[in-house]
Formats: structure tokens, sequence, C-alpha cells
């Protein structure tokens, strides 16, 4: 089943998506509190207390979030100016699961994601959106789509993005970011291993199409207490014309 929203919340199975403010959530295992879960949000960037995070999403195993949404900075006056709010970490879409296109990140304002299409199946739960609003003119960028998929085969199931891109003018540069508040390390070509305390997560990439870089950013200032924060950036080796972008994320114990 799918669709494309109403004002009201739908709920199918393992699966439900708020089309008000385009959140889809998928789990794995409903019902079981340590299962596999899905999060991903459209909407856009100009919604009150604004992050620029339109297509971000989030992975939560065994009870702890794994790929994360870093929520608010500790509140300061920076937060309410507008050449200083975008500058701050969590704010910014390099703070967040989204796309890097030609270099540039997602812009604030009304432009953002249309939500394609949402797909809820016996096997697997899909959310397709459609990110080119959010990222300004100078990105070149005509269509962005962000297709993210929770299975439930395997033995803990997996997430799987697909991001696939065309630019307006010619080849151009495409890269995905991931954040975590856990650690990460490369522990061979076209595996980066996620620790958490009580579950990891293992992030699968063609090698020979993407180079990864791995940074910890130290005591980023968030609303609970300064954070070490894992960046991990995914980076197309060259530039394309139509850029295409799938990893996979399996949960270990």
């Amino acid at each position: 089943m799918g669709g494309r929203g109403s004002s009201v919340a739908s709920q199918v199975g393992s699966a439900d998506f708020l089309p008000d403010i385009q959140w889809f959530i998928a789990r794995g295992a409903p019902g079981a509190d340590d299962g596999l879960v899905l999060a991903a949000k459209g909407g856009h960037n100009a919604e009150p207390h604004n992050q620029n995070d339109v297509g971000s999403f989030v992975v939560h195993w065994r009870g702890e979030t794994l790929l994360a949404d870093l929520g608010a900075m500790r509140y300061t006056r920076d937060n309410f100016r507008s050449g200083q709010r975008y500058q701050m970490f969590a704010n910014r879409s390099l703070g967040h699961n989204v796309p890097l296109v030609q270099g540039y990140e997602q812009v604030a304002g009304p432009g953002g994601a249309n939500c394609v299409r949402w797909e809820v199946g016996a096997d697997s739960d899909s959310f397709v959106l459609d990110l080119a609003g959010a990222y300004p003119p100078d990105a070149d960028v005509q269509t962005l789509e962000r297709k993210l998929t929770l299975r439930r085969a395997l033995p803990h199931g997996c997430v799987e993005l697909c991001d696939r891109a065309r630019f307006q003018s010619g080849p151009g540069t495409f890269a995905s970011v991931l954040i975590s508040l856990v650690p990460a390390v490369l522990i061979e070509p076209g595996r980066v291993l996620l620790s958490g305390e009580r579950g990891r997560l293992l992030v699968h990439f063609d090698a020979e199409l993407l180079d990864v870089t791995i940074e910890t950013i130290g005591g980023v200032d968030l609303r609970g207490g300064p954070r070490d924060v894992t960046r991990v950036i995914l980076n197309l080796r060259m530039a394309a014309l139509e850029p295409l972008i799938a990893l996979e994320f399996f949960p270990l114990v």
C-alpha cells in the first residue's frame, strides 16, 4: 500500500506516515522494543525553530539511536541571528543525514522535500522524496530523489538508502553525510562500523565508487550538554551528470 498523504496520520501494519510534517516511521519488528526502526522526514526549511534537515533519517536498533538527529543545540543569541543560526552544527545540513550537493548544503526557506510516495509491504517499507528544492540554485540540481527502505529479511533486517540526482548544466559532485553519537571506524574497504553500547550498525558501500571520510567533532554544544559527534562523509570519486549513491545498513548484535 502507498499514498501521498492526507490531513491525518496514516498507519498500515509496520509503518506510520504523518502527512502534515511528512514524517515516515517504519519498524522491522512491530511491538518489539529493541527491533530495527527507520524514521525519515520531508517537510521544508521554513518550519518553526527550523534546522536545515529535509530528507534526514534516523536508524534505531536495540533501544539505541545509531544514526542520529542531534536535536537542538543549547540556546544562545546566535540561534536567533539569521547570519549565525545555520552556522551552528546541529542546525546546518552538514549536521544531519542528508546529501551534500556540489559542496552546497541545504538552505533555509520554504523550498523543501516533495513526498513522492510511501509504500508498506509484508517484507519491506519505503519512503521516497525529491529533495532538490532544499538546495540553492548554485547547486544546479534538477532532481534529487532519496529512497529509504527498511527490509525485514536476514537475521535482523536492514535499511537501504538510494540517492539519485540529475544536474542541469553538466556533471557535478555529490556526497552523502551520516551523523552519529557513537564511534565509527573503517574496518575494510566498503565497510564502516558504528559501535554503540548495546548494538552495532555496519554500513556497506561501493569502495570503488565512493571515498569515505570519518570525522570526530568534539564537544558539540547540544541542549543536553556537550557531546562528541561522528560525521561520516561518503563522496563520489568522479563528477557525474546523474550521480547515484547506494548504501546499506545492517544491524549487528
